[in-house]
């Protein structure tokens, strides 16, 4: 698949459909298929192996209509404002190319009322779309579509953990995050932060934000500050300010205290660059909104470079 194609599709994860608030499914009746089928498995399933080779004019559509509407998010009456009727016309003749981000913007468009009136049995209709070509991303958002019984579709959460056990199969990330939540415990610790991993490396940042998480409750802290670093390349501001903290070493800022477990040397200068990129993530139009910014510093590194020399091998880079 061109690399071009998986940069775009990573970025539309970030308003996978429906998403917003949805509970997690319900926990597998016996033993959990998926954590079994995991552990059976040697590398990290990915959802780039199983979509459909993309139509290059609907990419061009789907890229113009995307600009359009990423330049509406600071506009505060998006739904009045001329060009969105635009966005919308050049989704939907993407969308007839094929091109499933495009219908599953459009089901996020009628879902949420971006532009037109909210209509669920419109936004049910794109998903159907998306479905029916039979890709880990369709197979998801039709999960949350049972999840919320959209459109009329009877609720029906065992048939939306169905189609996201599916869709994990297939390497999509929001489904790997979603199971693993839903799934932790003792006995399958292991394996669930491996599905956070296969996640974090399809640019799955809020998988990056519960595996740091997962490994500070266990107090395993060298792999927490790992899974951190990667959340804060991703663009997660917890694991920005995070990592911030770890450097502050700050007597006078107790949660920065906390993070001292990450056993990093004070440097004032990296954390003061990772704060202001947090603020900036948080600043962004659209934070905390409908959608996530679609934001990212793979180039961390030098954005904010080391000014101390820090204990061996506290400065690996994640497995990215």
């Amino acid at each position: 698949m061109p690399p071009k194609y998986l940069t775009i599709l990573v970025l539309a994860l970030s308003v996978a459909v429906l998403s917003a608030c949805e509970p997690d499914p319900p926990p597998a009746k016996g033993e959990d298929p998926m954590i079994e089928w995991m552990k059976g498995q040697i590398n990290c399933p990915k959802q780039a192996d199983h979509m459909p080779k993309p139509d290059p004019q609907g990419m061009v559509l789907f890229e113009q209509a995307q600009a359009i509407e990423k330049s509406l998010l600071d506009v505060a009456m998006m739904r009045w404002h001329p060009q969105i009727d635009q966005a919308i016309d050049l989704y939907k003749q993407s969308a007839a190319r094929g091109n499933p981000l495009a219908m599953n913007n459009l089901a996020n468009i009628y879902y949420y009322g971006n532009g037109v009136d909210s209509d669920e049995k419109e936004s049910l209709r794109w998903v159907n779309q998306m479905y029916a070509q039979n890709t880990p991303m369709g197979d998801y958002t039709m999960g949350l579509a049972y999840a919320k019984g959209l459109g009329g579709l009877p609720r029906d959460r065992d048939k939306a953990r169905e189609l996201y056990i599916k869709a994990a199969k297939r390497g999509n990330p929001e489904a790997l995050y979603v199971l693993a939540n839903s799934s932790l415990s003792p006995e399958t610790f292991t394996t669930v932060n491996r599905m956070l991993q296969c996640a974090i490396d399809q640019g799955h940042k809020e998988a990056a934000s519960a595996l740091a998480l997962n490994h500070e409750v266990m107090k395993d802290y060298t792999k927490s500050l790992r899974a951190t670093r990667a959340g804060a390349k991703l663009g997660h501001p917890i694991c920005l300010e995070n990592l911030a903290m770890g450097y502050e070493r700050d007597p006078t800022n107790l949660r920065a205290q906390d993070f001292s477990w990450f056993g990093l040397r004070q440097d004032k200068q990296r954390a003061e660059c990772l704060y202001k990129l947090e603020r900036e993530v948080r600043e962004l139009p659209g934070y905390d909104g409908w959608r996530d910014p679609e934001v990212a510093f793979p180039d961390l590194d030098e954005r904010c470079p080391p000014n101390v020399e820090q204990p061996p091998g506290l400065e690996l880079s994640p497995t990215m």
